[in-house]
């Protein structure tokens, strides 16, 4: 099979401006629709989140900064990246797309164990015991801890 090169500036230049376009998605887009703003707050519960996601698209900034930097340099590091891979990438995003689509309407609890059980059978892990014991104790765990401690209810 054969594999994709790409040199590590580039690999910096293409991962910042992946997160610089995710970051910018998160601050005009997803906190504003996901977060409630309270007018005449002084600090309001966006305020943190559009914080944190302005800090992650200036390092965004400075990582495509230093790939450019870099872009002459003739000693740099290649990696060499397989087809298969980027399927279980591919793979990976397609699940975690289906989990947020039906989350909603299996519940919490189904929907995480089936993906975390699917997820480890595609990375590797054949005994059945690891799977399903990982795939049921991890969602119960998660949700006790936002219910009871955090009173945080998740569908």
């Amino acid at each position: 099979m054969k594999n994709i090169r790409i040199k590590k500036n580039q690999s910096e230049m293409y991962g910042g401006i992946l997160i610089g376009i995710f970051s910018l998605l998160f601050y005009f887009y997803i906190i504003p629709r996901q977060i409630k703003d309270i007018e005449k707050a002084i600090v309001s519960p966006q305020t943190l989140p559009k914080l944190l996601v302005l800090m992650i698209f200036v390092l965004s900034v400075l990582l495509v900064l230093v790939g450019y930097r870099k872009k002459d340099l003739s000693n740099q590091k290649v990696y060499e990246i397989s087809i298969s891979e980027i399927k279980l990438v591919a793979i990976t995003v397609g699940i975690i797309i289906i989990y947020i689509l039906v989350v909603d309407f299996l519940g919490y609890i189904l929907t995480t164990g089936v993906s975390i059980a699917v997820l480890m059978y595609i990375f590797g892990q054949r005994k059945k015991s690891i799977i399903i014991l990982t795939a049921v104790i991890i969602p119960i765990i998660i949700n006790l801890f936002f219910t009871n401690l955090m009173k945080i209810y998740l569908p």
